[in-house]
Parts: C-alpha cells; structure tokens; sequence
C-alpha cells in the first residue's frame, strides 16, 4: 500500500510541474448543448481570421495554445447546431477559460455521423476501434421492440453471438471473460442478461459507447481480447425531462433534470438522472408468444441513477449507482439461474487553470453474485467484490497529446463449482492490481503515431509484466489512409465455465487459480495468467463523402490461456499418485484467431445502408490425458458472419423511419453423437451380475467440435413514427418483427431424444412511448 501511495504522489507532482511555460496565450474550455447541458463532441473552434482552429473531444474540451494577444473573432460549429460566433479579448501570457453553448437544430443522423466520423478519422489512429451513438442503437429492429446496444453491438464486424437465446458475445475469438465492459470507470461483470438478448445498459442513459475490438490502447488494460467501454449521459440542467415506455415484453421509465438553479442563467449547476427498465418476458409469452412453445421464465430489472455537480472552472463531479438483476429457469426443470449485480462510484473531470491539461479520477465499488441450481447436483455460486480507482492525465501539445496515469484494482473471488462428477473446486482469493501507463499521441503532417506502454503489477502473484502497445495512420491521401497496431496484453480474471461447453448459464468468475497443472506440453509455467498478442493491418477510404470502407487483417495470439480441467476424475489431496491432468481443476491451453472484417457503409440524406462481413478462424489446443496436444475450434467459431442493415426516413417532417435487417452466419462446431451404451455402475470391491443389472444410457462423443451445425439466416424489420403532441411532448409507436421469415435455426439438439431446439422464431414486438 505504501508504494501504491508514492506512485500515485509522484503523478500528482509530475501533473503540477507541468503549467503553461509559455508568454504566448492560451484559450480553452468546454462545448455544451444548451438545451440539455450534454458535452458536443468533435465541435470545431475557429479563429476568424488566424487559419487556426481545433477540434472538442470527447468531453466536449477544447484548447488553443500559442495565441497572440489583441481581439480575437471566435466561431464555433458542430453539425446539428446554430453556429456561434464570439468575441474575446487575449492578454499576453494568460490561459483563459471560455464555455461555449450550441443552440440544437433540426438535423439529420445521418449528417452527425458524416462529421463526427470524418474528424475522428483524420485525427486518430481508430484502429479496430468502433464509437456508438445512442441514436444508432435505435436504427435497427430490436428484439420486443426494446433497442438494446447488445442488439447493435451484434451486427458489428468481428462480433459473434453464440445464440438468440441465452447468448453471449465472442469478439474476434475472446471468450466473453476476456471481454472488459467499463460503465462509468466502473467494472461490469457479466453485462449481458440470461435472456441473451439484452445488456444491462438501456440506450436512454448512454452518451457514448467505445468497443474496441483489438489493438486497444494503454489506458486499458486487465483483458486480452478486447474493451467496451460505456459512458453514461449527465441530466439535463435547464429542465425537467423524462420519458415512459411499454412494450410486448418490458417497460422502463427515465427521469432527469435540474436539483438547484441559479437564476441570472436559468440553469442548474447540478443534475440527476434516474433510470428503471423491467422485463417481464416470462408473463408476455403466455399472452403474446404463446404459439412459440417456449415457457422458459425470464426476467430482468436494471436500476441506474447519477448526480452530476457543475462547480465551473472546468471542474465536473458525479455520483451513480446501479442494482441490477437477472432470474432465469427452464421449462419443467427445477433449474434456477439468479445473478445480482449491483455497485456506486464517482468520476471527476478538473481543469486546472494554469495548465494546458485536464485531470480525471474515477472510484469505484461493485458487487455480483450469482447462483446456479439444479436438481440432481449441488448449487453452484460465484461471488466477486470489486474495489477499483484512478487517475488518468491528459497534457496538450498542440494537436498532440500525452496520456498518463495509475489504476489501482482490489477484488475478492468466491467461487464454488461441482462438476457431473461431483468434483468441487472451491476458491476464497483477495487480489491487488496495480498498473501505470503511458501513451503519447503525435500528429505531423500526414502520419498519426501511438505508442504507448502500460506496466501492469499482479501483487498477490508478484508478477510484473510490461505491456507495450503501437499504433499508426498514415494519410496516403485526405480519403485512403493504412492504420497499423500491435500490443500485448494480460488479464488475471477468468470463467469458471469451460470454452468447450455449448450451453452454460453459469458465468462464475475467479482469479488465478492455485489448483492448475504446472505445465503445458511439458514446458512450465511462471504464472497462472491469461496472455494474448494483438496485431492489426487496415486501410480505410472514402468515395464522394458518402461511402465508406474499411478492411482490417487481424491476428490474435493465446500463448497462454487457462481453462477448466474436462479430464478431472480424482481429488489431488486423496489421489496424490495420480498425474496432474487427472486431479488438477483446471489446465493450460494456447489458442488464435485470425481473420479480416470489412465494414461498408452508405450514407445518403435520408437513409443508409451498411453491410459488415467477418472472415475469421478460431482454434483452441489442450493436452490430452496421455500427454499428446488437441486442437479444436471452440463453439464458437464461426467462419463467415454478414449483416446487411438499412433504414429510411420518410414522410412529413421525416417522422417515420422503417428499417431491416438480414443476417446470415455460418455453422458454429459441435461434438457429434457416435452411438449409445449401457453404463453400469461399478463399486469398488463390489460383487454384480453385469448380465443381469439394468444401467443408464450414455453416450459415446466423437472427437471435440469435429461437427458443425446448419447455417443460420435471420431477416428482422420494423417501423416507427413519431408524433409531436406540443412543445417537448413527443409520443412515439414502433413495431418490430424478428425472424419475419420463420427461418428455423437451430439451437441444439437433445442428444437423447434427437428432438431440435430452435432460435427465436417469428416474433412480433410493439412498443408505445411519451417523452416529455
């Protein structure tokens, strides 16, 4: 604890020895929408007259150094906003702080996107890097007519779901605990309901979303294939808003608004926002999907709320919690699957006023649980409380940057687990994580370089290991430019469940374990760590402003992965002769991926089609019980994965939009059914008649995922309106249909009774909804 509180002194120093040095002047501040208080991302600031000007970023910060002094005529701009025009005195050597609010217009989605996609193209790297507007969540037919970024995230390149039903996701070959999902700084384990088809992230509370498919730069760190990383929205400042909605299977309401104003600006220098959505989809189906045989009980209920203090100055603070909850069954089976996910934490952004850099901080709390029971075994529960902080620096540069700063992680494992075999792996753990880093962001001319290095320090394992991370651009032209990155990466934090489990509802967590086998195709071990190796190659180009492509080759490689123990038949304190791949819980693997993802996008006025493709491969190798090395493609290895997605608006005032979309994926593997025989159960020492005693029926697999399974086509459409009833009060109606063709896509089949579980089949949705 005493070196974690010197690091951190000594980036706080680093941080005040770093003022504006310079007698030339500096402006900045922050670009707000002034009927909601929400920063204006990718805003451009021009001095009229000068030729200079920049770009906000993502909290909607600008700055302009090395101004001379004397009156300066000020434009700012954003797309979807009246343009600014201001008038500012700068004194020599000063830092001047100045707040600009955008009046919003009508606009179009489509043309937001153009702009801020087009300046975060020619200002980043953005290599397997994929921004996510709230709007866009809403761009496609979603799933009971509730949109759900989980639903979107779907159709990206690089993205596999591994079901309708009880799905989850697999980004370019991680499992989903190699998958790191951030809400607010905070971390969220298991971010995706039972259901499968919803996260518990409802879009009214999102400002932003990041996912990062690879290649993920410093600042991130703790998983190995890639990040999501969410940033929730502040309230409004100038009034009270709030919207109700109710569908075939949920409802959700969303309140905000003002806590205190100050009269002379009508605007409050604080806000909250609440949050409740519930799903009721075990109700709906024995009313509305009756038809579809399925009475398996799902539910949900997420829970979110933020307060947001304004102090001025740049300085910004906010406190939010969330409680959320899951319960799913089967139907006719006594299986119960419940989880609980609940935590609070705070973020602060600080604008110190003679530095040409901003501070952020984050604290966070966290709580999941979850349980598993069944009838014929013992319940299964996994327990993870988490303790995370930071501090991350951003120093400008002109339009370079340099990004700093310490996270500090402390959690607790509990986990609990019986095999078929009534084998136990039980594990109480408290672990530390400390890491640093840095990343430099440098932009000459026509080339864009990152390189960055995170150390990241593994305390209850004493393992220290430097992560360094590369990326590039280089512009060939203003519309074709080649983007590179490379890095390596680690995690503590796995699943309890095992990569070659078709089916499995239970996500339990816990971390490095101690009972594993020591080595792998004879070669040691130094540490129960996960390990992966990135590297990317792509190019992007633009034709006529409107049409986009961009094509990334991408190779991950496992060297080290750790997994749960199939082979295990004895406890290793009672069979101590017996070799280690018979009584270790869980054993060494290696795998990789590698691929190409190409993105198609056409934007037109009042429409837009896109089209993602994934070509990718997946293989996994584990050694088998007589020494020898297995390769197999996990279950999730799909080969080629389409989504062709397009919407249009249409009518008066552009108030209707219909949208579709047609996905196709190739067959995942699966482990075939070779025959059947009669298993006896044989006790030691015992005396039976084989001929006459009556076993149970079991089966002979053939080798591991040697089978793939049909292909799976899906077409999904929908239509909304919306009806502006007076001023702020808007009353909207959609309806959705998935799987519009019936198409029968299967889940699994019953190996027992060779009966076929399928997908979702045709599924209605409609959703009626005020905002106010």
């Amino acid at each position: 604890m005493k070196r974690i509180k010197q690091i951190a002194l000594i980036a706080l120093q680093v941080f005040a020895l770093l003022p504006a040095m310079s007698q030339e002047a500096t402006l900045k501040g922050f670009v707000y929408d002034n009927e909601t208080g929400e920063p204006v991302m990718f805003a451009s600031i021009r001095l009229t007259g000068l030729e200079r000007g920049v770009a906000a970023g993502d909290e909607g910060f600008y700055i302009l150094q090395g101004l001379p002094a004397g009156n300066l005529r000020i434009k700012v701009f954003s797309i979807g906003y009246d343009t600014l025009t201001d008038q500012l005195y700068i004194e020599k050597g000063m830092v001047h702080v100045r707040d600009f609010h955008l009046r919003p217009v009508s606009y179009e989605l489509n043309e937001i996107q153009v702009s801020a996609d087009k300046i975060a193209r020619e200002k980043n790297v953005n290599i397997s890097g994929i921004s996510i507007l709230p709007e866009e969540i809403k761009m496609i037919p979603s799933t009971g007519s509730m949109p759900d970024i989980i639903q979107h995230i779907q159709t990206l390149p690089g993205i596999v779901s591994s079901g309708d039903i009880g799905g989850q996701i697999y980004i370019r070959g991680g499992a989903p605990v190699q998958n790191k999902t951030l809400l607010d700084g905070a971390t969220i384990y298991n971010p995706i309901h039972s259901i499968g088809l919803f996260s518990v992230f409802d879009p009214d509370i999102i400002t932003r979303a990041e996912v990062f498919t690879g290649g993920f730069e410093a600042r991130y760190g703790g998983a190995i294939s890639s990040v999501m990383d969410i940033t929730s929205r502040y309230g409004n400042v100038y009034r009270y808003a709030g919207k109700a909605e109710l569908s075939t299977i949920g409802t959700k309401l969303t309140l905000e608004g003002p806590l205190m104003k100050r009269d002379e600006q009508k605007v409050s220098n604080t806000s909250f926002l609440f949050n409740l959505r519930h799903c009721f989809y075990d109700e709906a189906i024995r009313f509305h999907y009756n038809y579809t045989g399925n009475k398996d009980p799902f539910s949900f209920t997420d829970l979110y709320g933020k307060t947001t203090i304004f102090a001025g100055n740049g300085f910004k603070a906010n406190l939010f919690g969330f409680h959320f909850t899951d319960h799913a069954g089967m139907d006719g089976s006594p299986l119960s699957y419940d989880w609980i996910n609940k935590g609070m934490g705070s973020h602060l952004l600080i604008m110190p006023f003679r530095s040409s850099a901003l501070m952020e901080g984050y604290f966070a709390v966290s709580h999941y649980q979850m349980e598993l029971t069944e009838a014929c075994y013992v319940p299964r529960s996994s327990v993870i409380n988490t303790v995370n902080a930071g501090l991350n620096f951003i120093q400008y540069f002109g339009e370079s940057n340099l990004k700093y700063g310490i996270d500090l992680l402390s959690l607790k494992t509990d986990y609990l687990f019986y095999s078929t075999v009534n084998n136990a792996t039980n594990q109480l753990e408290y672990n530390t994580e400390v890491a640093t880093y840095m990343q430099l962001h440098l932009q000459k001319s026509r080339l864009i370089l990152d390189p960055g290095m995170r150390l990241q320090y593994y305390a209850s394992l004493s393992a220290l290991l430097p992560e360094p991370r590369l990326a590039l651009k280089f512009l060939i032209t203003n519309r074709f430019r080649i983007k590179f990155a490379a890095g390596l990466y680690s995690q503590n934090l796995l699943s309890g469940t095992s990569d070659r489990d078709i089916i499995n509802f239970f996500n339990g967590y816990l971390s490095a374990p101690v009972n594993i086998k020591e080595d792998y195709n004879g070669n040691s071990k130094s540490d129960a760590l996960q390990k992966s190796e990135h590297i990317i190659l792509g190019f992007e180009k633009e034709f006529a402003g409107i049409l986009t492509l961009n094509a990334e080759l991408f190779r991950k490689h496992y060297p080290q992965l750790i997994n749960y123990n199939r082979n295990k038949l004895y406890n290793d304190i009672d069979h101590p002769e017996k070799p280690d791949i018979l009584t270790k819980d869980f054993v060494y693997e290696e795998g990789h991926v590698e691929g190409i993802d190409l993105s198609v996008k056409l934007l037109l006025k009042n429409a837009q089609v896109t089209l993602n493709y994934s070509l990718s491969n997946t293989q996994r190798s584990f050694e088998k019980p007589d020494g020898s090395l297995f390769e197999y493609h996990p279950h999730y290895d799909r080969r080629h994965n389409v989504n062709l997605m397009a919407f249009r608006r249409f009518g008066k005032d552009k108030s209707w939009l219909a949208n579709v979309r047609w996905h196709f994926g190739s067959g995942f593997p699966f482990t075939k059914t070779v025959g059947f025989y009669e298993n006896l159960e044989l006790e030691e020492n015992a005396i039976i008649n084989y001929l006459t005693q009556n076993g149970n029926l079991s089966i002979f697999y053939d080798e591991i995922n040697r089978g793939r399974l049909p292909y799976y086509q899906r077409v999904d459409a929908g239509i909304r309106k919306y009806f502006v009833l007076k001023g702020n009060l808007i009353f909207e109606v959609e309806f959705n249909i998935i799987n519009l063709f019936n198409e029968e896509n299967i889940f699994y089949i019953d190996r027992m009774t060779g009966s076929t579980v399928n997908q979702l089949p045709f599924l209605p949705g409609l959703r009626a909804g005020i905002e106010f």
